[in-house]
């Protein structure tokens, strides 16, 4: 599973409709071994195996008006964490799961 430090979108090669916010058990000190560095990007990103995430993570997708909000620099954005983005139809704002291996 691709996750990032920030929100990615179609020009850093992100697809799909649903933002994922992925918060981990684990300090970024953690995850050295599972880190894609690319030179000139202002972004930190992994790929992370979904076993891995599931024992560790728990998943929320990320509402529209949260986005918004994080676009316009209001209050009641989106905070910092790992997020992902993912093709899959519109999931409710509010459910949480796990990352699907």
């Amino acid at each position: 599973m691709w996750l990032s430090i920030v929100p990615l979108d179609g020009n850093e090669g992100a697809k799909g409709r649903a933002l994922l916010e992925v918060e981990v058990a684990a300090s970024l000190a953690e995850l050295p071994e599972f880190e894609c560095v690319e030179e000139g990007k202002p972004y930190r990103k992994w790929l992370i195996p979904a076993a891995w995430l599931n024992e560790r993570a728990i998943v929320r997708n990320v509402s529209e008006q949260e986005i918004e909000d994080a676009e316009r620099g209001e209050e009641g954005g989106m905070r910092a964490a790992i997020y992902a983005r993912m093709s899959t139809d519109k999931p409710s704002a509010d459910s949480r799961s796990r990352v699907d291996r």
